[in-house]
């Protein structure tokens, strides 16, 4: 679910710095999928591309591998409209980032 190591090392082995980067984290991605399922209602495909984008750097950053490569699939399914993939993508990244929070609150 976390490659916690390996985005501990991008953080130069600061746990500390880490753990707040996680708590950090796990406040603000609630908001930032809200706006990623807005613009996925509205098909906004440009709008959800750009969250898409965004948000696979942050899960790059803490080390959620998965929702990374979902939102990397998200964000391409947004740039050729495939609606269909686009629905069960959300869905996938939904299940999986609830499995992230969940790792982050247990090590909290």
């Amino acid at each position: 679910v976390l490659k916690a190591s390996e985005a501990l090392s991008r953080f130069g082995g600061d746990e500390v710095f880490f753990t707040q980067v996680l708590e950090i984290f796990a406040k603000d991605i609630p908001q930032t999928m809200a706006e990623l399922r807005e613009a996925g209602t509205q098909e906004d495909m440009s709008a959800l591309a750009l969250q898409a984008h965004r948000i696979k750097g942050a899960f790059a950053a803490v080390g959620a591998q998965i929702c990374q490569s979902l939102a990397e699939a998200l964000e391409n399914a947004a740039k050729t409209s495939e609606q269909d993939r686009i629905i069960s993508l959300l869905g996938a990244l939904d299940q999986e980032l609830e499995k992230v929070l969940t790792r982050i609150r247990e090590n909290a």
